[in-house]
């Protein structure tokens, strides 16, 4: 993006850094937007693992950063993670999968309840294992005294990945989440900071003396040429008894007239 700047403003950046905190305790959601509603949750990311922080989210009351968990991006409440020094070695529950087990398949959803087929994404077989799991999230009681937690996950099919909600009492075999036991320093200050912008006004603008001079000289010529053309040379010629002035680059004897008063 090109930017006109009449004042030639400088704008000067921080280094870019790569930043991760880290969930230091349970039910910390990865939203969808930078706003603290229950329909903006879109999983819960295990404890004692990390995000990637790329940016503040710039809401109204400064409460999010934008941020990545594996490939997936939100907001997470900056009141709810710790920011910490350097990169961990593990900053993600990876490889983490379960099984659907229902026998007529079960459909992933884009949210977590069964409005079919208004939600449905696609229909996934029975014992199928190619899901990833990223987290829990509470929804509809989809089985009468059953549990309410659906799983946030990816589905890969044909090299296509669906990401969704599917109902965790249908699923089983979910890999366990062992705690990530990194523990780094954690960060003091700002970790995201406002460009600066240094404005160069034209009182601060130096001109060396050569520049000075060059000017002058550009500036006078028009004036000498002006001066030139005023008093240049003329003769004087005699024309059916009218006088006529004309002009002449050089001047001889011959051409001058006397004239009788």
């Amino acid at each position: 993006m090109l930017l006109f700047i009449p004042f030639n403003q400088t704008q000067v950046y921080a280094e870019e850094e790569t930043h991760f905190a880290k969930i230091t305790k349970n039910d910390v959601y990865l939203y969808s937007a930078p706003l603290n509603i229950e329909t903006n949750k879109v999983f819960e990311i295990p404890r004692s693992y990390f995000v990637e922080l790329i940016n503040d989210a710039n809401d109204d009351e400064d409460l999010f950063y934008a941020a990545r968990y594996i490939d997936v991006y939100g907001y997470i409440k900056k009141s709810e993670v710790s920011v910490v020094l350097g990169s961990p070695n593990t900053p993600f529950a990876n490889n983490i999968s379960f099984r659907v087990f229902s026998p007529s398949g079960l459909d992933l959803k884009s949210s977590p309840n069964d409005l079919t087929p208004f939600n449905r994404i696609i229909n996934i077989p029975y014992l199928s294992t190619n899901l990833v799991y990223y987290g829990k999230c509470n929804g509809e009681q989809m089985i009468p005294q059953k549990s309410s937690i659906w799983y946030y996950c990816k589905y890969i099919e044909n090299g296509n990945n669906y990401f969704g909600y599917l109902y965790s009492d249908l699923c089983d075999m979910l890999t366990p989440i062992t705690p990530n036991e990194e523990n780094p320093p954690v960060y003091e200050g700002e970790i995201f900071v406002t460009p600066e912008i240094e404005e160069v006004g034209a009182s601060s603008i130096t001109l060396s003396n050569e520049i000075k001079i060059i000017i002058v000289i550009c500036a006078s010529i028009p004036c000498f040429i002006v001066i030139y053309l005023l008093f240049k040379p003329t003769k004087i010629i005699a024309d059916n008894g009218r006088f006529k002035k004309k002009k002449i680059s050089k001047l001889k004897a011959s051409e001058y007239y006397e004239l009788e008063d």
